[in-house]
């Protein structure tokens, strides 16, 4: 089973960014690393992130705040899993979430899937890529769903 790296940057979002944890945490997919980027928060995600014991939990912390792209890159950058997706630390996803995207990924061996959920919790199409570290360092950050889109072809469901 291939492992999910899920990215959620977070900027003075700590009332919020442990309702994301959770639902990732919560997933019928399991083999997922969780890494939060807190970028640079003047009210620090220590003492949450300290709350937690589970190993798939990492967490880094810039001293200053870069933006949410750097935030993003600075958790790819440290995924260890097959594939990354993103989460912003304001969302949440359902409990099959990754495990509809790993499906789709399997079953038609795409190394990009592009899902979005609705505010009902279903499931309609977060960047979700395979580890492309050359293509990564070559976007800005207005150009990332767009640069993956045209660096893969992608089918249509």
């Amino acid at each position: 089973m291939r492992k999910v790296s899920v990215i959620i940057p977070c900027y003075n979002q700590g009332e919020y960014v442990a309702e994301a944890i959770n639902s990732v945490f919560n997933q019928t997919y399991k083999n997922i690393e969780i890494i939060v980027v807190d970028d640079g928060s003047t009210e620090s995600c220590d003492e949450l992130m300290n709350s937690y014991s589970d190993k798939r939990l990492k967490y880094i912390r810039h001293d200053t705040n870069k933006g949410l792209f750097q935030a993003r890159l600075t958790g790819a950058d440290k995924a260890t899993g097959d594939y990354i997706g993103f989460l912003d630390a304001d969302d949440f996803v359902s409990v099959d979430f990754y495990r509809e995207l790993m499906d789709k990924t399997n079953e038609k061996k795409y190394d990009i899937v592009v899902m979005d959920a609705d505010l009902s919790g279903s499931t309609k199409t977060g960047i979700f890529a395979k580890k492309f570290p050359e293509i990564v360092e070559k976007l800005e950050p207005s150009s990332l769903r767009l640069s993956a889109k045209k660096e893969c072809e992608l089918g249509a469901e």
